[in-house]
């Protein structure tokens, strides 16, 4: 690309900022406005948002905070503290427009008189990044007298004032007995009652820069306190695996959600252990970086690099089978950590989507390679990366991605008022919503793509962009003396700072190029073929190795069982018989799972297949060692039955299983109600359920089927709809048991679940049928242990909170011809890391004979700690 070709482009986004902030601003541009006057703007709006948080560009007006509490994506984040304007004050001098940012600053000091007089609620995060990050940012380049050039000889510091009073505003939320914040608090008034006690990663670990350049500019330490010990207080909670999950409780420091990865909830704290080292000098941010990022590397990323998942954070299991659209700022991340070839490979990924849509959907999956949610609120991530990919590598093939994704921002969200968010990529509808980081980051980056005499990239200090784009650094002076050391590994303080950088090459095979491209794709042909099939941008569908990753990518783990009790066990013996495979003991096996559906299938055991219909039989001596449930401290005691009854009008009484999870059905308890179905629509019940499905459901039981999603799933939902139970019939037979929850978090649910066999599922579903009210009576009541029943007591072993349906636990022990006796009761403990829950007990009916099995035993809790 030219160099003229590039200084068009730059100008033509400086040209859609103008455009953005023209009409947030709307009448208000005075003189003092003139670069606006002096490009004979027209079609902004004669009146305007300003000093409302954001622009309405639908309906050219503004937009601030509504009256619901629970509306969290509008009030989270507007304030009534005109967010736009602030969010937008560095956008100014990265665009070399003084005169804009001189009177934006000084429209800040006039309007904004503090924040401790907002009686508002607002999420700790957001208003740290997009609020107090700018008003750093604004002040460390009015105030500098380096080479900036963009000192205001009026300005005495007001903005640095103003963050102070925020960050005073926002410290309340820091009292908690772990030192992670609460994630709302009201600006004026505190923390208030009943506030929520759970927290994401990033909203606890994305503070430290912020708050840190608060503290070293003002002098109280307070704040970079309170903020690097949220961080730590995330970190030192991480699983054996070295990952940290999505939901944390900030008083008790469990997990709510142990889903890891690199997306939504978790991107952003990663990103800071990084950026928190080139700020401030201090290794140990560097070390704790590395230690997540070789995890990550290890679990999250798929084996060729391409995918980086959603997984287990206790046991690696996959978890999703989407991403989304802010984990494509990790490209970014990885230039800095000098992984760029790691860089190209996910960058592709998410361009790839971009192509195929002209945007990028907040999630897409690869399970059914179509946005999972269509959205887009013109996020800056992918700019972001390509940006950072175009500055480590010179290559020509970024500049015109990001010309490419100029364009379509130009096609698909420019209206006469500004940029509107797309409601639906695929159908190309917008929402009345223009995010104020559409101007503090998606078009900086795109300008700073295109602008290569820009003073960024002349000046090789400390300077980062926030997660908000905001640009920080801080003069030597006010940084601290390294007292941070590796006292594990002696290591000695290494400069790991380059002096000035050299673009790397990246390996350029193949030559495939997107229509209109002249560089092409720097990666190999194969990966971008394989790139293109998983996101559906080929109509040859996925064939080849691209169906193999994509199986393997989604379903496939391999799990080694070991007792680690330090004794030496004999191999486990394998023998095939009619069935599948008889093994006489699981310590020290290896198997290979698939999921299907909500349950796993062992397809491999030690290099033995295990066709389709086929089972691994193992006695239950031979899996003694996983977890005895004396064991078990950490998770609550087993229900006092798993049984329960379901008694019907017709005075019928029905066995069904109660889940490990949600409250328990005790003995001689009833519930009675209205059993109801869901509609059509959202039969399985894996969805939120309507407004109007949902005054169906209140106050009642609902039955919904086996599949689609986890139980926990249905339940939540059920719950959210107003439901005082649940039943899940199953899939097949008469066989029931009880229902897994997700593994390794904090069991918030609260009404019960139960299983029914399939059988009898249809039986009342044709009762449900049948009646003209379109409902039936039933209760539920507990069983106590006193109870007989006609059904057995089969063992089943779960992985990942799901069952693996064809891993079969007989009673007795099999002697196999010319063996001697071997018992494996020794061993005493599972491996932790592998995510094997202990036995749970899975109840069929009896063998037709007449006689009724033992009555169930109780269900043991969870082995990972």
């Amino acid at each position: 690309m030219t160099a003229e070709r590039k200084i068009e482009l730059r100008d033509k986004v400086k040209g859609m900022f103008d455009h953005g902030y023209g009409n947030y601003m709307g009448n208000l541009m005075t003189q003092s406005f003139r670069s606006f006057r002096d490009r004979k703007m027209t079609g902004y709006c004669t009146e305007h948002a300003f000093p409302q948080d954001e622009l309405d560009p639908v309906n050219c007006k503004g937009r601030s905070r509504d009256d619901d509490p629970e509306n969290w994506g509008i009030n989270d984040v507007l304030g009534n503290f005109s967010l736009t304007l602030i969010d937008s004050l560095d956008a100014h001098f990265i665009m070399n427009d003084r005169p804009l940012f001189e009177e934006s600053v000084r429209l800040v000091i006039e309007h904004i008189k503090g924040f401790d007089n907002l009686d508002v609620r607002v999420q700790v995060f957001e208003v740290t990044i997009r609020v107090l990050g700018a008003l750093l940012s604004a002040h460390l380049i009015a105030d500098d007298e380096g080479d900036l050039g963009y000192r205001i000889p009026w300005y005495e510091g007001e903005l640095l004032d103003l963050a102070q009073e925020l960050g005073d505003c926002l410290l309340p939320a820091f009292d908690t007995s772990t030192g992670i914040p609460f994630p709302r608090v009201n600006l004026r008034g505190g923390v208030l009652e009943n506030e929520a006690q759970t927290t994401c990663s990033a909203g606890a670990g994305t503070l430290i820069l912020e708050f840190g350049v608060l503290s070293r500019l003002t002098g109280d330490p307070t704040y970079e306190n309170v903020a690097r010990k949220a961080l730590a207080g995330v970190w030192d909670r991480r699983s054996p695996l070295g990952l940290i999950g999505n939901t944390i409780g900030i008083m008790d420091g469990l997990w709510y959600d142990p889903m890891a990865g690199i997306g939504a909830g978790i991107d952003s704290f990663y990103e800071y252990l990084f950026k928190a080292y080139v700020l401030f000098g201090e290794r140990e941010y560097f070390d704790i970086f590395q230690k997540g990022y070789e995890a990550l590397t290890k679990h999250v990323r798929d084996q060729k690099g391409l995918i980086w998942r959603n997984v287990n954070m206790f046991t690696g299991a996959l978890a999703a089978t989407w991403i989304d659209s802010l984990a494509a700022f990790f490209p970014g991340l990885q230039v800095l950590a000098g992984d760029i070839e790691g860089a190209a490979k996910l960058h592709q990924v998410y361009f790839s989507i971009w192509t195929r849509y002209n945007a990028l959907p907040e999630r897409f999956d690869f399970k059914t390679r179509s946005p999972a949610i269509s959205s887009y609120p013109l996020r800056p991530e992918l700019i972001e990366s390509t940006y950072m990919l175009y500055r480590a590598t010179g290559e020509s093939y970024y500049l015109e991605v990001g010309e490419r994704i100029l364009e379509d921002l130009e096609e698909m969200a420019r209206l006469p008022c500004g940029y509107a968010t797309l409601q639906d990529v695929t159908l190309r509808s917008h929402e009345p919503r223009m995010e104020s980081f559409f101007l503090s980051e998606t078009l900086k980056y795109l300008y700073l793509l295109f602008d290569e005499e820009n003073f960024i990239h002349q000046n090789h200090g400390n300077h980062v962009f926030t997660t908000e784009g905001h640009l920080l650094f801080l003069s030597y002076d006010l940084l601290a003396e390294q007292s941070y050391q590796d006292s594990t590994s002696g290591r000695k303080e290494e400069n790991l700072t380059c002096t000035s950088y050299t673009p790397v090459d990246l390996p350029v095979n193949g030559g495939i190029r997107f229509p209109n491209f002249a560089a092409a794709i720097p990666l190999p042909e194969e990966e971008v073929l394989l790139i293109h099939r998983l996101v559906g941008l080929r109509n040859d569908g996925v064939v080849g190795e691209a169906a193999e990753y994509l199986e393997k990518l989604q379903t496939t783990h391999d799990i080694k069982i070991s007792s680690k009790d330090g004794k030496i066990h004999p191999a486990p013996r394998i023998i095939p018989v009619s069935s599948g495979l008889y093994v006489d003991h699981l310590n020290g096996a290896t198997i290979r799972v698939r999921q299907d559906g909500q349950e796993y299938a062992v397809v491999q055991l030690n290099g033995f297949e295990v066709p389709e219909r086929q089972s691994v039989v193992v006695p239950r001596v031979g899996i003694w060692f996983l977890k005895n449930p004396d064991d078990v401290t950490a998770y609550e005691a087993p229900k006092p039955n798993p049984l329960a009854h379901l008694i019907l009008d017709s005075g019928v009484q029905e066995i069904v299983a109660q889940a490990n999870f949600g409250p328990v059905i005790v003995s001689d308890t009833r519930i009675p109600g209205l059993l109801v179905i869901p509609n059509s629509g959202n039969s399985a019940g894996c969805d939120p359920h309507g407004p109007d499905e949902a005054d169906g459901i209140r106050g009642k039981i609902m039955l919904v089927p086996r599949g689609e999603c986890s139980f926990a799933e249905k339940t939540r939902w059920a719950e959210q709809a107003g439901a005082i139970a649940i039943i899940v019939s199953n899939t097949s037979g008469h066989g029931v048991f009880p229902m897994a929850g997700p593994s390794d978090v904090v069991d918030t649910t609260g009404i019960p679940s139960v299983m029914i066999s399939a059988i009898n599922g249809a039986i009342i579903r044709q009762m449900v049928a049948r009646d003209p009210r379109g409902h039936v009576e039933v209760v539920l009541k507990g069983m106590g242990d006193e109870d007989e029943s006609t059904m057995k007591v089969e063992t089943q072993l779960q992985w990942a909170g799901k069952p693996i349906k064809n891993l079969k636990v007989v009673p007795g022990y099999r002697r196999l011809a010319g063996e001697g006796r071997r018992d494996t009761r020794g061993s005493s403990l599972m491996d932790p890391g592998s995510g094997f829950w202990c036995l749970r007990h899975c109840i069929t009916h009896g063998n037709g004979d007449g006689h009724g099995a033992k009555k169930p035993s109780r269900s043991c809790g969870f082995v990972n700690k």
